[in-house]
């Protein structure tokens, strides 16, 4: 079955070890893009595992070419992410004000004074942003950047297709594109020739495997799917269409890492310490952009999700509460167990009392996740750009916690107006 099905397999102990110790180490263009992107701790430690492969690193003539015509716009979007989050927080804090028109006329909620809070709020916001902004690295730092990421690939560049192999490519990739044939294809609305840029990868890799005759670990952070093999939204591994094609092609062994997952297995095979921080943030920037992969690839009214903000703090928040309830239910359940099969009064009339507390955190949980519905659906009018920043300014500002207090100051402000109003109608 392996051995006629090899892409639904994944490598043995032995082909891991074999990969780790003699496979040439590809990476894609976005994973060069990234060290513009991150904190100086994560560009370090995937420097310094690159280091330690750099007889076995070797990138795609398309990969080079991809990567100098984009580092300065991926720098330049870096610096003026401040600018363009202030003008879109301005943008959402107008947005948020007018939800309190419907309301100038209301017996308790004073629309004049929320209206001051957020503009008191979305003022001290752009100003510590644009304090951040001076703490922005010179350009020298990514010209140093850029120079690191040219001496450390040197010259182990794939040579470029002629013209003639690279028609044929584009021809093949007109008829695999139609059969949704693995890399690629959803690149068919790219202008021009563009639309083939992972195809010629593509083909690269397995030529360069062929002459080499030895196999490939490919790092790339693309998470289309025709890369990868997604069960139920789970990663199992790269798509078996490409190792079938790959390994009938070469003979050779292939295999695709995520920049976390290739870290994080180096620290075990190269057996060099990685700093977990800087998995960590590299993990985060990953989350999002799986996130915003999801978003885009669906229709956002269809999910009734007019934000990224609110969709994000929902998901986050209710899956918190839900996870405290079934911590809860299950002590509830074990205290049930102790008091069947005790036969002291006293401590049995202690069981129903915390069994009763219990009921009531349930009950309090349950309530907060009614609320926090009622206040999002009341600012699903107010649209969050900040996802698009994530990675952009990483040394700087915690987006996170951003889109946090944003969404707490909202909830805080309407909730609050909310309870007056309950207490209103008791009394």
């Amino acid at each position: 079955m392996r051995d006629k099905f090899p892409g639904h397999y994944s490598p043995t102990p032995e082909d891991f070890d074999n990969l780790w110790k003699t496979a040439i180490i590809s990476l894609d263009t976005n994973i060069l893009l990234h060290l513009f992107r991150y904190g100086e701790e994560s560009r370090n430690a995937v420097f310094g595992t690159l280091s330690r492969l750099r007889t076995r690193l070797w990138i795609p003539y398309q990969v080079g070419l991809e990567f100098h015509r984009r580092w300065r716009d991926v720098d330049h979007k870096n610096r003026s992410a401040y600018d363009d989050l202030c003008d879109k927080l301005k943008t959402i804090g107008n947005s948020a004000k007018i939800l309190f028109d419907e309301y100038k006329d209301h017996q308790v909620i004073d629309s004049k004074k929320e209206k001051e809070k957020i503009d008191k709020f979305f003022l001290r916001l752009s100003t510590d942003i644009l304090e951040q902004k001076n703490k922005h690295p010179h350009t020298s730092a990514s010209e140093k950047i850029f120079d690191e990421i040219s001496d450390l690939i040197g010259d182990s560049v794939g040579e470029k297709f002629s013209a003639s192999d690279l028609n044929k490519i584009y021809k093949e990739g007109e008829e695999r594109y139609k059969n949704k044939i693995p890399p690629g294809y959803r690149d068919v609305k790219k202008e021009g020739t563009d639309k083939y840029g992972d195809l010629v990868i593509w083909k690269e890799l397995i030529q360069k495997s062929g002459h080499e005759e030895k196999g490939i670990i490919f790092v790339t952070d693309d998470l289309k799917d025709y890369w990868w093999s997604d069960h139920k939204g789970k990663r199992i591994g790269p798509h078996p269409e490409l190792i079938e094609e790959a390994q009938e092609a070469t003979g050779q062994k292939f295999y695709f890492y995520s920049l976390s997952g290739f870290l994080e297995y180096s620290s075990k095979y190269l057996k060099h310490d990685v700093s977990k921080e800087a998995v960590k943030e590299i993990k985060r920037n990953e989350e999002f952009l799986r996130i915003q992969a999801s978003d885009t690839s669906q229709n956002l009214a269809d999910k009734h999700l007019s934000s990224p903000l609110i969709s994000f703090t929902r998901d986050l928040y209710i899956l918190n509460k839900i996870d405290e309830m079934k911590k809860l239910e299950h002590e509830a359940d074990k205290l049930i167990a102790l008091m069947l099969k005790s036969k002291d009064q006293r401590k049995i009339s202690e069981i129903q009392k915390q069994l009763h507390e219990i009921k009531n955190q349930i009950m309090i949980l349950d309530n907060a996740i009614s609320d926090y519905n009622y206040v999002l659906s009341s600012i699903e009018k107010v649209r969050s750009p900040l996802t698009s920043y994530t990675g952009s300014i990483t040394d700087i500002t915690n987006l996170q916690e951003i889109r946090s207090e944003l969404t707490r100051n909202f909830v805080e402000s309407i909730i609050s107006s909310r309870d007056k109003t309950r207490s209103g109608e008791s009394s």
